[in-house]
């Protein structure tokens, strides 16, 4: 019987049981790996949380806390379940109430389902409130929680139903007059598309608002508008709504020009550059020296009248002194000079110590132009000036010694050590790191250590973090992870309230075949009969029912989850290793209907198992696929089809197969020696 996985959450074992949304406080502090399962020795609740109370209303299946510093009164520690108390009461709910019932929901570790179905509730009863009392006050709260709901979609990259939400809102009259809160509506959808959709939808989406002279006059919404332009490197579009500012009497302080100097930077545009900066001057609004660096950079790369250039860029910088703004190390990497001479500079000139933005700036470059070395010994001359090196200057540090394949592991735990030892808030950036590097060297130890840290510390995983730890469990030499363990951490994972992207399912399939692989080396079977498939084939057990649950999942879960090339060939690869070669097939369909381009090695496995099942005609039909796909076959290939050919009889067939392969000696050749 399978020992209960390693009680990294008390629930876990009730979890693989049944489907429910809890969330979990107590974690493993010790693991103990041998041959046959991984024991968790003790357990312990973070020092960090707080009472948790479990509700009894249907709505509220989870668990819910709170930080110490909110969770004085029963409101603070599950303002939900104060919320349907009031309900039920019959009590009126005032609008700053609603607001920060809104706020709980958003913050609460519940999952997405959970969270967009309390705010819908919360707007429907702000709504019914609205229409008895018609208070204004009323509408701003019903306008910030559409704005929750929002940023709860956008969060799970659904922009579908944000976009209908925001549809919603702009046709309703609330929308006028609110200007301050309908900005927060337009900024967070604008970001929204950004991230999760297309060029062509953000156009859209801004002429439609623009059409409708529903675009708030704020100067915020243009500016970010700006920025967002300049991710698609749109310099005209900027221009265009820059002009749209200066008509409105938006451009009254510098921020908004920042975008616009931005946007110059990609075209190289140092002319206009010059002439927005002296618009500038003229209307008494001082450059920063964010600005005055990118037009320092502007005229640096601009080759063109390169002498010309460089007295404009001597004028700038000199009139940049004589402005009195402050003087950092940027100025100079602006104007071409190498990091370490552009420090060395500054701390000739300026009697201050040279500050950690400055430090962190010449780490930044060196690490950019793949200087590690220089950016290590930086770092280690920092140490012996006794400089002040802050959170971001050692996540830094600690990235770039993961990323040198001349640096061992152990260099990156003993920065994350120094960077403890300084008292400095350690983040899931940091983490990511160092559990990057247990991947590295395949410790999964040291990994489930920092997981165990993070919750002492009171820091909550991120994505990031899921992903981090499970390539730990992916690529770990451990063999004490059978599929039902790794079932289980991945159950107690996505119970924290992480909800796993393609990335996760990616790293937790490939931890499921590389199960079945290490069962393969040893002359072994995980499947070795039938008899584990129910009536309908699909598998009653093992990697394979997991990797199929999974699948499921990830199509219900939306745009952040969906299916891409790896996860097809792990799939198609992993089942067909499995010998459930109707369901590597099914799943082999979905990615042609998706147009998705497979690896030739998921072509190959799949051939293999066909041709074990002895499915010959299917095995040719694949063969005309990757021929119509502009799949290149390689030796492996070659070897199946031909083989297929002589047992169908297809002399003819074979003959041609034979004469393609002898015209693509070449690519073969080449292809089995790198």
């Amino acid at each position: 019987m399978l020992n209960r996985f390693c009680k990294l959450w008390p629930q876990t074992a009730l979890l693989v049981r049944r489907s429910y949304r809890p969330r979990f406080q107590s974690y493993v502090t010790e693991f103990v790996h041998d041959k046959t399962a991984i024991k968790a020795i003790s357990t312990k609740t973070l020092e960090h949380s707080t009472t948790t109370t479990t509700t009894k209303s249907a709505n509220n299946l989870e668990q819910v806390s709170t930080d110490d510093t909110n969770s004085s009164t029963l409101e603070d520690a599950d303002k939900w379940a104060w919320y349907n108390k009031q309900k039920q009461d019959s009590r009126t709910i005032t609008p700053e109430e609603f607001i920060d019932t809104g706020v709980y929901i958003i913050k609460s570790r519940t999952s997405n389902t959970m969270t967009v179905a309390r705010l819908q509730a919360l707007l429907r009863d702000v709504n019914i409130q609205i229409q008895t009392t018609q208070d204004p006050e009323l509408v701003k709260a019903f306008l910030k929680i559409c704005n929750m709901l929002l940023s709860a979609y956008v969060r799970t990259k659904n922009i579908k139903d944000a976009k209908l939400v925001f549809d919603g809102l702009i046709a309703s009259p609330f929308w006028e007059g609110n200007e301050e809160i309908t900005t927060v509506s337009v900024v967070t959808l604008m970001y929204g598309i950004l991230e999760n959709g297309t060029r062509s939808d953000f156009y859209k989406f801004i002429n439609s608002v623009s059409k409708q002279n529903k675009l708030p006059c704020t100067e915020r919404v243009y500016r970010e508008l700006l920025y967002i332009l300049n991710q698609y490197r749109d310099v005209n579009a900027c221009r265009h709504y820059f002009k749209i500012m200066k008509e409105k009497g938006l451009l009254v302080h510098e921020p908004p020009y920042k975008p616009m100097f931005q946007a110059l930077t990609i075209e190289n545009n140092s002319e206009e550059a010059l002439e927005l900066l002296q618009e500038m001057k003229e209307k008494g609004i001082q450059p920063t020296t964010g600005v005055y660096c990118m037009v320092l950079r502007m005229l640096h790369d601009n080759k063109k009248n390169s002498k010309e250039n460089k007295e404009r860029m001597e004028q700038v910088y000199q009139e940049m002194l004589d402005s009195g703004v402050e003087l950092n190390v940027a100025v100079y990497i602006s104007m071409g000079w190498d990091p370490l001479d552009a420090l060395a500079e500054l701390k000739k000139r300026s009697s201050a110590p040279i500050s950690s933005r400055d430090y962190n700036t010449c780490l930044s470059r060196l690490i950019r132009t793949n200087r590690i070395q220089d950016a290590l010994q930086l770092y280690r001359n920092m140490i012996k000036e006794g400089a002040a090196i802050d959170q971001y200057a050692y996540s830094m540090i600690m990235d770039a010694a993961a990323k040198d394949n001349d640096q061992p592991p152990e260099a990156v735990y003993e920065i994350y050590e120094e960077m403890k030892q300084q008292g400095l808030q350690l983040d899931e950036v940091a983490y990511t790191i160092v559990l990057g590097a247990c991947a590295k060297e395949k410790n999964l130890t040291r990994a489930i250590k920092y997981i165990e840290e993070m919750i002492h510390y009171g820091i909550h995983p991120n994505q990031k973090n899921m992903n981090a730890f499970l390539a730990v469990v992916a690529t770990s030499s451990s063999t004490s992870f059978n599929p039902r363990k790794l079932r289980d951490i991945w159950l107690a994972l996505v119970s924290m309230g992480l909800q796993p992207d393609t990335r996760s399912f990616n790293i937790y399939f490939s931890a499921l075949y590389k199960q079945m692989q290490l069962w393969k080396a040893r002359g072994r079977s995980y499947y070795a009969s039938e008899s584990q498939e129910d009536s309908y084939g699909n598998p009653t057990r093992g990697p394979c029912r997991y990797m199929v649950m999974g699948y499921r999942a990830m199509k219900e879960r939306g745009p952040s989850s969906r299916p891409d090339f790896a996860t097809y060939t792990i799939l198609i690869k992993g089942l067909a290793c499995g010998g459930f070669t109707r369901l590597a097939m099914q799943i082999y369909e979905d990615a042609k209907n998706e147009r998705v381009y497979l690896d030739v090695t998921a072509f190959n496995e799949l051939i293999m198992a066909l041709d074990k099942k002895g499915d010959l005609s299917d095995i040719m039909s694949i063969w005309y696929d990757m021929k119509l796909l502009n799949v290149p076959p390689d030796n492996t290939t070659y070897d199946l089809v031909m083989d297929t050919c002589e047992k169908l009889g297809l002399h003819e067939t074979f003959l041609n197969i034979r004469s393609q392969r002898k015209n693509d000696f070449d690519r073969l050749w080449n292809k089995s020696n790198k």
